[in-house]
């Protein structure tokens, strides 16, 4: 076992490219989960956003 390989460890060089790696695809996978959401909405709906965030709250 004298040549085992190095695990690949997640460092600056690939954390620098990992999101123009992957953009596409998590926005197209965005858009479509957003379309899925919204598809129920009536077409005279309107939506409100208030904030940057959101909160759960336990019941």
């Amino acid at each position: 076992m004298q040549n085992q390989e190095q695990a690949v460890v997640f460092d600056e060089e690939r954390a620098a490219t990992y999101d123009e790696r992957f953009a596409a695809l998590l926005r197209d996978t965005l858009h479509l989960l957003t379309r899925l959401v919204l598809a129920d909405i009536p077409v005279n709906g309107r939506i409100l956003c208030i904030g940057v965030g959101f909160a759960l709250k336990d019941i």
